[in-house]
């Protein structure tokens, strides 16, 4: 169960390091994937993108939360 205002959409992932440590795992899973197979490898690099491609918006909402978006300009 998440913490208390935790967002329950992301399960366990509530920060940008969840999200960095899910990526690590998601290289791991691309590098362990057969190179025949390559509708697993096409699943595998579009997970490992969508989660890079997200962490900017859950790096913007860590700052934003914590006040300190001045950190980015």
């Amino acid at each position: 169960m998440p913490p208390a205002g935790a967002n329950a959409r992301t399960f366990s992932l509530q920060t940008p390091a969840d999200l960095f440590r899910k990526m690590q795992f998601e290289a791991r899973t691309l590098r362990q994937v057969p190179p025949d197979d390559m509708t697993e490898r096409a699943y595998a690099v579009m997970n490992a993108v969508i989660s890079a491609w997200q962490m900017k918006d859950w790096v913007y909402q860590a700052l934003r939360q914590a006040g300190q978006l001045d950190v980015l300009h």
